[in-house]
């Protein structure tokens, strides 16, 4: 009975993190990444949404951390509008693939995370070259330019929102006392 009510606490933990990650994700970070660009211009959107389900993936395991991965990726793509429908293949190679990229660190520090994550994220830029690549073909732009102006920025930024998000959904963890999953990988 004690394990079922945790299990159940856990899982309402995470989907109102998740919905609260959500609505950031779709409310805030376009205008932040307005402002951003106006001063900057570059145009730089962080996915915090990923860094949540690479976190969860960290802390709950790769089953628990894909449900979430494929409904966020969904859900994102349907709100957002975005033409390609890709976010739920890249959430979910991403939250799958966590382990793998986490088995020779600790999963609870924040610089492990940053780690982890800058080799996880590479996917996410993959699949960010190729559709800036496709998208700006016609306009003669080169593959170095759209690597210096684009991918590389959103890579930066998705590393330092994954570790953000990670370093917020520890905290909130540990005082809702929601326990990490200790026997991931294993």
């Amino acid at each position: 009975m004690i394990k079922f009510l945790k299990e159940k606490k856990t899982n309402i933990f995470f989907i109102l993190f998740f919905i609260i990650v959500f609505i950031l994700s779709t409310q805030l970070m376009p205008k932040l990444s307005g402002s951003f660009s106006k001063i900057s211009g570059i145009t730089v959107k962080a996915d915090i949404l990923l860094g949540a389900v690479i976190s969860a993936s960290l802390l709950q395991g790769k089953k628990y951390a894909s449900y979430f991965a494929l409904a966020a990726g969904f859900l994102f793509d349907v709100f957002v509008g975005n033409p390609y429908a890709l976010s739920p293949i890249v959430y979910f190679l991403c939250a799958y693939s966590a382990n793998f990229a986490a088995s020779p660190f600790s999963r609870k520090t924040p610089l492990s995370v940053l780690l982890i994550s800058a080799a996880l994220l590479l996917i996410k830029a993959l699949f960010s070259f190729f559709y800036l690549f496709a998208t700006a073909s016609s306009g003669g732009q080169s593959a170095v330019r759209l690597i210096l102006s684009g991918v590389l920025p959103e890579y930066v930024a998705n590393i330092l929102a994954a570790v953000i998000v990670f370093t917020v959904m520890r905290i909130l963890m540990a005082i809702f006392r929601i326990p990490v999953r200790e026997d991931i990988g294993k």
